[in-house]
């Protein structure tokens, strides 16, 4: 089993993520004659770090309950990366048909797409192919243009 690496920021005052990794890597190192993954935190990793952490995924996991655009999705996509992400209304728009959605208020949901993503290496390349396609949809510079191009039209009305 793949390592789960959580990444990104960090508040102290909500310790029961570290305190519950802590105890699943503190079990017994097998599971079923199988090397047991590690839960690991990276805090706060700059674009380096991310760089790293991206080319060594074995897939990107998204639980957000709210996000405002998606763009952690894309920015995986974009790196090839097979993403897993809940199925809200902002990632299913930019994820597409191109990732494995799950219900972020359920961790049997969690769990299984996870599972799916880690023991499905067909499911891994297609959704790297398709991760790929869907994030050429987006860029900065289309970003601008429609921007410029709503200002405009505003500025008709």
């Amino acid at each position: 089993m793949p390592d789960l690496v959580i990444a990104g920021g960090w508040d102290p005052r909500y310790p029961e993520a570290e305190i519950a990794a802590k105890q699943h890597n503190d079990l017994s190192p097998t599971h079923a004659g199988e090397k047991r993954g590690e839960v690991r935190f990276v805090r706060n990793p700059d674009d380096s770090v991310l760089k790293v952490l991206y080319q060594r995924a074995h897939g990107f996991v998204f639980p957000s309950i709210y996000e405002g655009f998606g763009l952690p999705v894309l920015e995986a996509m974009q790196c090839g990366i097979p993403v897993a992400a809940s199925l809200t209304s902002t990632i299913a728009e930019v994820g597409g048909a191109a990732y494995l959605p799950f219900d972020p208020l359920h961790t049997e949901s969690i769990a299984g797409a996870l599972e799916h993503l880690a023991g499905d290496s067909a499911l891994r390349v297609a959704l790297q192919l398709a991760g790929s396609v869907q994030a050429a949809k987006f860029s900065w510079e289309h970003t601008a243009a429609c921007t410029l191009s709503a200002y405009g039209a505003a500025l008709c009305v």
